[in-house]
């Protein structure tokens, strides 16, 4: 990046930062988060991407497993779908619904080798626009499963994203949602 590119960023993401100040202005905000997102990968020789995580992948000891971090962490919601748990988290389109979880920073390499781990499966990313507890508007990539064949999930996978989702604060009715999904709860009639 030339010398010149580069205060150009740093000039617009600070205008960006003083209109945000008054905290009137999404727009501004969004505008903020993509000139800081442009300036921080213009510098780096592996650029990172905003990711929406909604299942296990929002657990950093899961992530640690294939040498993945989530950086920046951000609790967020995506309206416009439904979480289905069974046996693998997957969202389905669903204009009644939203999804809680978390906005995290990773890099290309790290998102294949989350995404190619054995036990996952096919998942292909797809664009969405999630919001902050604060109301930022936050593009990001998420994943989705094209199809997932029915069965019971398992509790400790369950366990995997109510205990961060705890820490992280997910609503309550959210948390009793994702516990409605274990077998042992299931109505087997």
């Amino acid at each position: 990046m030339s010398r010149r590119s580069a205060t150009t960023h740093r000039y617009f993401s600070d205008a960006a930062r003083v209109v945000i100040q008054d905290d009137r202005c999404v727009a501004a905000s969004w505008l903020y988060g993509i000139l800081r997102d442009l300036e921080h990968n213009a510098m780096s020789s592996n650029p990172t991407v905003w990711v929406f995580f909604y299942g296990t992948f929002v657990n950093p000891e899961v992530c640690a497993r294939a040498n993945a971090e989530l950086r920046d962490v951000e609790l967020t919601r995506l309206a416009g779908f439904d979480i289905r748990i069974g046996p693998l988290a997957n969202l389905v389109r669903s204009d009644q619904h939203i999804v809680y979880g978390v906005i995290a920073r990773m890099n290309h390499t790290e998102l294949g080798r989350l995404y190619s781990m054995d036990w996952v499966g096919t998942y292909l990313p797809e664009a969405v626009l999630v919001e902050s507890q604060h109301g930022r508007l936050i593009p990001a990539l998420t994943y989705l499963k094209p199809v997932m064949e029915p069965a019971p999930a398992d509790d400790a996978y369950i366990d995997r994203i109510i205990d961060p989702g705890r820490r992280y604060g997910f609503p309550q009715w959210y948390l009793d949602r994702l516990d409605s999904f274990r077998a042992s709860r299931r109505d087997p009639g």
